[in-house]
Order: structure tokens, then sequence, then C-alpha cells
């Protein structure tokens, strides 16, 4: 399995959830020496999923604050609300 295969076979494991990568290597038995660092950019780069910085869920990069007084990063739900 090469790098892309395994991105593209765990974005379904990852959405909405909130596992590491070092689980889906271990469930889908990676052993071709990928850093998870690797594996999360390709991640936002092929299929736009980010983890939040605030509660580690995986979700679309579009739900995370791109800037919101230095809440960047985080979903809807750890960000401050608007007063």
């Amino acid at each position: 399995m090469t790098l892309i295969e395994f991105v593209d076979a765990i974005v379904g494991d990852l959405e909405c959830s909130c596992s590491t990568i070092e689980e889906m290597m271990e469930k889908y038995d990676v052993d071709f020496g990928v850093e998870v660092n690797e594996v999360e950019e390709e991640l936002g780069a092929r299929h736009n999923l980010e983890r939040c910085a605030g509660c580690d869920w995986w979700m679309d990069a579009s739900e995370l604050a791109h800037d919101y007084d230095g809440w960047c990063g985080y979903c809807e739900d750890c960000r401050p609300a608007s007063t």
C-alpha cells in the first residue's frame, strides 16, 4: 500500500472522529515507513480533512476557523461564542 492509497483508505474512518493516525496505521497494518505528519499533509491536500486544534476531531477544513481572534484551526464548538 502506498501513502496515497493509505490516505484514501482512512479518510472515511477519520472523518467526524477523534481517531489517531497511529490507530489507522495499526488497523491497516501499515509498514512502509511513513511519518504521521506526511499522512496529515496528504489528508489535507487530497481530502481537505484536518483536526480541530481544540478537540482533535477530524473534519472538513472549511469548518475550522482560519482567523477568529487567534482561534485559527478550531471548530465552532471549541471557539468562544461571539459577543
